[in-house]
């Protein structure tokens, strides 16, 4: 009986180190549109010679982790339902999420003393307010005021609460008809992440011509490379490896960022 139970406990020991074993491959997931200087190009494809951030970035990652790691682009709506449901069909993480309540809940992200580690993020993302040069709306850095024909947002949802918690109305879009609108004088205010919008209006001189941006900024969000549940839970110490590896590597990744913003100014 003794031989059995030894047996039973060597194979139960040998099957929980199988479950656990660190995977060959470890999957993300981004967008399908251009979202500069993150993710480049309006495809499912990604590109070679200019790919954006993310992807140098976990090139470089996986390089100092030792495990292969790939990014696969979705539409916003599919990446919203994979987090919104946990149901990430097979996938790893996402690279990059912000955190809310809600998120952590279904996904894994770094946390200390229950709540996010900012030390961990990849990046901030900051959101600035373009209006039309002809229009009346001024901002403080608290408040907006003399809006006439409102306020389109490009924006994440915990941003869009944010306004709506600050009594504001406004039409949601992706920042490039969000610019437009204001450019065209349909509306008098956007609000995006101001690298989007900085990039945008420069590759579009003839809707800049009509954009002012406003200072300060009305908001900033760290965000996370987040891991699914079944991820976290089957590796918790890669997880936390990994979230360690890019709190060392915050330099190579802002390196990465002024490389983009120098070719965009070039």
């Amino acid at each position: 009986m003794k031989k059995i139970s030894v047996i039973v406990i060597v194979m139960s020991l040998l099957f929980a180190s199988l479950i656990h074993a660190e995977p060959t491959v470890i999957k993300f997931v981004t967008l399908d549109k251009e979202y500069f200087p993150y993710i480049m190009g309006n495809s499912k494809d990604i590109s070679k010679t200019n790919p954006g951030t993310y992807v140098e970035f976990l090139k470089l990652l996986e390089k100092k982790i030792g495990i292969r790691m790939t990014l696969t682009r979705f539409s916003y709506n599919e990446i919203m339902t994979m987090v919104s449901t946990g149901d990430t069909k097979g996938y790893d993480g996402d690279i990059a999420a912000y955190y809310t309540a809600d998120r952590g809940r279904i996904g894994a992200f770094p946390m200390k003393d229950g709540m996010p580690d900012y030390s961990k993020s990849l990046y901030i993302d900051r959101y600035y307010f373009y209006k039309n040069k002809k229009s009346p709306v001024k901002w403080n850095g608290v408040y907006l005021t003399d809006i006439k024909k409102g306020i389109v947002a490009a924006a994440h949802k915990s941003i869009l609460e944010e306004l709506e918690l600050h009594g504001y109305k406004y039409q949601d879009g992706f920042h490039p008809e969000a610019l437009t609108e204001v450019s065209k004088g349909n509306a008098d205010v956007a609000l995006c992440n101001v690298e989007c919008a900085d990039y945008y209006l420069f590759k579009h001189p003839d809707i800049a011509k009509n954009i002012e941006k406003l200072k300060p900024e009305f908001t900033a969000r760290p965000f996370f490379i987040a891991f699914s549940k079944d991820f976290a839970k089957n590796h918790p110490e890669l997880a936390k490896r990994i979230w360690l590896t890019i709190e060392q590597m915050r330099g190579d990744y802002i390196k990465l960022e002024k490389k983009y913003l120098m070719r965009k100014n070039h």
